[in-house]
């Protein structure tokens, strides 16, 4: 590359880099030296006395945080599959030309146009033991012989959440996949037709070959994204029954709001980020590495 193409290449990147900075980086660096400091939350402004990896060590010894990763890993491992496959499955049939794919495209967006707070809220009034809507319908339908307290219970409970999550997080892959399937060559199609593919053996080695690209950033996006939930755990289950759904971030908010300890909340978050990083890490080297085309 002549000495021309790298001035311009880094004159290009350089107002990118510096946002990268600013808006990445320099967070991300200040977090973890504050979370080697103790703070004291009754003087706003001051700065605590630094204590190295004792609130990394406190974490770690705490009560809570053994149980939460497995809580978290549990979340992860139910959701992630179910947001997978119900947004796979939306994109196929939003995918067909029918008179009713625009409306239908629209309605498959509502939920992402929701703020959590409200979705919470709706799933919780859906799940209520006196008035819910689900115990209701289970009743008609003679599936239950009375209203069940359905957030008391612990798997019922994660089951539930689970749901509530699926359905606030499903539209973006849906998106992602429907756009890769519109890109979609027709002849590659016809081409399997011809040679006497099945609708199965399409859709196994054309439609998710095609697909693979997207779906191995909708895994990774999802992965984050569970790790990292919080809002719909707060408002639908507050981390109960028993902490049975009480995630690692879950617990960052508690150290934080309720427990005023700044020092663990900022240490748990920056557990979540290498947990992440990790995560996505792990991913990248386990997957087969695919190009877009």
């Amino acid at each position: 590359m002549r000495r021309t193409d790298l001035v311009f290449l880094a004159a290009a990147l350089a107002p990118v880099l510096v946002l990268v900075w600013v808006w990445i980086a320099y967070p991300l660096a200040y977090e973890f030296f504050q979370s080697v400091h103790a703070f004291d939350i009754v003087k706003p402004g001051t700065r605590g006395d630094f204590v190295g990896f004792d609130n990394y060590l406190g974490v770690a010894t705490s009560y809570y945080f053994v149980n939460s990763l497995l809580v978290t890993a549990a979340f992860a491992a139910i959701t992630i599959p179910l947001i997978i496959s119900v947004s796979l499955a939306t994109a196929l049939v939003l995918n067909e030309e029918t008179f009713a794919s625009g409306p239908m495209q629209v309605l498959a967006l509502i939920p992402w146009s929701i703020p959590y707070v409200v979705t919470g809220t709706m799933f919780k009034w859906i799940y209520d033991a006196n008035y819910g809507i689900l115990n209701f319908l289970l009743r008609q339908v003679g599936l239950i012989p009375e209203y069940q307290a359905w957030l008391t219970q612990p798997w019922s409970t994660m089951m539930l959440l689970a749901v509530a999550y699926v359905w606030a997080q499903y539209p973006l892959p849906t998106i992602l996949f429907l756009a890769r399937l519109k890109m979609m060559p027709t002849d590659v199609q016809e081409a399997s037709v011809i040679d006497g593919a099945g609708a199965f053996s399409r859709f196994r080695h054309v439609t998710v070959t095609w697909l693979r690209p997207i779906l191995q950033l909708n895994v990774i996006y999802q992965t984050i994204m569970a790790i990292a939930a919080f809002d719909l755990i707060y408002v639908i289950t507050s981390g109960g029954p028993f902490d049975f759904t009480s995630t690692i971030a879950f617990f960052a908010y508690r150290e934080a709001f309720q427990f005023f300890n700044w020092g663990y909340a900022l240490a748990l978050s920056v557990i979540i980020f290498v947990i992440g990083l990790a995560v996505v890490y792990l991913y990248l080297k386990a997957l087969p590495a695919v190009r877009f085309r």
